[in-house]
């Protein structure tokens, strides 16, 4: 029980590392904001943007992901 209790507190502060930041990151910065591989970065993200907790915009082949309405609500900030 308590792994899945990790990876909820996990995902949530990994969601809220993009509803404190004032731009757009990339999968490499959160993997390092969240001391974990690109790879794992990739599947969080990946993951918060098909359940609705993230958007993202394509510049050139990157991808920068920023929370959306939904998470913004989560944690109180304004949308």
């Amino acid at each position: 029980m308590s792994s899945y209790i990790n990876v909820f507190e996990n995902m949530l502060f990994a969601l809220r590392q993009f509803v404190e930041s004032e731009k757009a990151l990339n999968t490499d910065e959160i993997a390092y904001r969240l001391s974990v591989s690109s790879r794992t970065a990739q599947r969080m993200t990946k993951e918060l943007n098909e359940s609705g907790w993230l958007d993202f915009k394509k510049v050139g082949k990157c991808k920068l992901y920023f929370a959306s309405d939904k998470a913004k609500q989560l944690f109180g900030v304004n949308a």
